[in-house]
């Protein structure tokens, strides 16, 4: 129950699954022994206000994280949207993520490894324009795929 008998709080369960970049990160081994609680501390600490009933539970032999279920997301429409407003909100979301991460304990950490020096900036950039020619092709060759009958697509609602 909430603040009176009207206002009802779920909560979500979630199993957590180890990062499937883990592997090649920490080998075998994982990192943490609990990946729920792994969950709820990289959400601790990439949100600026984190839900107050996030944690972490064990049932049987899975993990899992809680949450309180609400869906307060909002999102962007981007069918029909032009280049230019793309790529603002691209620009907008690349900031925001930035930022979450730079709240993260590692950001120090990542900053004085990579230093003044503006080779990493243009290597991102060369890796963001040969990713975005990939997903180009990955594209094209969907849409080939559709055309010939190899993969069934239908129309969003």
């Amino acid at each position: 129950q909430g603040s009176s008998p009207d206002d009802v709080v779920f909560l979500q369960l979630k199993q957590a699954r180890r990062s499937v970049v883990a592997r090649f990160v920490h080998g075998d081994s994982a990192w943490h022994a609990h990946q729920g609680q792994r969950v709820v501390e990289y959400q601790q600490a990439l949100q600026t206000v984190s839900d107050p009933l996030l944690g972490w539970a064990t049932v049987g032999d899975h993990q899992y994280y809680v949450r309180q279920f609400r869906d307060m997301k909002g999102a962007v429409t981007v069918d029909g949207i032009g280049a230019s407003a793309l790529a603002d909100y691209a620009g907008i979301c690349g900031l925001l993520l930035a930022k979450g991460h730079a709240r993260t304990s590692g950001a120090s950490m990542i900053a004085g490894y990579l230093g003044g020096s503006d080779k990493v900036d243009r290597a991102m950039c060369r890796f963001a324009r040969g990713y975005a020619e990939q997903t180009e092709r990955d594209y094209q060759a969907l849409l080939a795929a559709v055309a010939q009958g190899v993969l069934h697509a239908e129309a969003a609602q």
